[in-house]
């Protein structure tokens, strides 16, 4: 990601809360998206920029997708350093303590979908070939 350098050039024009990734780091695409996901929420119900990006950093460590979820973690920065980030960006939401999701709608199918054939498993490319053949008039 290597977004370091570019988060201090955001940070010297005077934004107050930058997140970035450490120079010569790299952060794997569900390590990303793990900390995206809580950090976004975490400020959408209230919380402060600082809790948020802690929020976001703890659920890199727990996510069972990110095998590294602790070096990974240690990537993630929030700018400027010496700033307390104690700011709620979204003030005027009320503070929530729990937040529990809405139950998935239910299903119109009888019962859980069947797995695929194993015999059409893998053959997106197969019929790439076809279909180009097919518009190339090669067939």
């Amino acid at each position: 990601c290597f977004s370091e350098a570019a988060a201090q050039a955001f940070v010297e024009v005077g934004v107050p809360h930058v997140i970035a990734v450490r120079r010569n780091s790299r952060v794997s695409d569900p390590a990303a998206h793990a900390f995206t996901r809580a950090f976004y929420l975490a400020l959408a119900v209230g919380e402060k920029v600082r809790a948020a990006f802690d929020i976001g950093k703890q659920a890199v460590v727990n996510a069972p997708s990110v095998p590294a979820g602790e070096r990974e973690a240690a990537t993630f920065l929030l700018l400027p350093p010496d700033a307390p980030h104690d700011e709620a960006i979204l003030p005027n939401l009320t503070h929530v303590d729990r937040w529990e999701p809405p139950a998935p709608p239910r299903s119109t199918l009888a019962g859980p979908l069947p797995t695929a054939p194993e015999a059409f498993l893998g053959r997106n490319v197969e019929t790439y070939r076809a279909v180009s053949a097919v518009l190339d008039r090669r067939l």
